[in-house]
């Protein structure tokens, strides 16, 4: 998370960034196209199951783009997605 955003914090002890659990949320998708796919799972710094980051999300022409360490995937769908934060993360 930058420095930007409203819930941004100083990065923890261990930490070399601001990071928050998110999800990448596109409801009702008319067509879900995977271009490329990684399973695999990392482990960070505390232990728990990291997937990676989303590293780009842009629309283009109307189809949602979104890619990361897990491969990258395009998405039709008439509403924009959305990006729940975990709450539970800002102590």
């Amino acid at each position: 998370m930058t420095e930007a955003h409203e819930r941004y914090r100083e990065p923890r002890q261990g930490e070399q960034y601001c990071y928050v659990t998110g999800a990448l949320v596109f409801d009702a998708p008319d067509v879900i196209d995977w271009l490329s796919r990684n399973a695999h799972v990392h482990t960070d710094a505390a232990g728990e199951e990291d997937l990676g980051n989303i590293d780009y999300l842009v629309n283009e022409d109307g189809h949602w783009r979104a890619g990361g360490d897990w491969g990258e995937v395009v998405v039709d769908t008439t509403r924009p997605p959305r990006i729940p934060l975990d709450v539970t993360q800002d102590a």
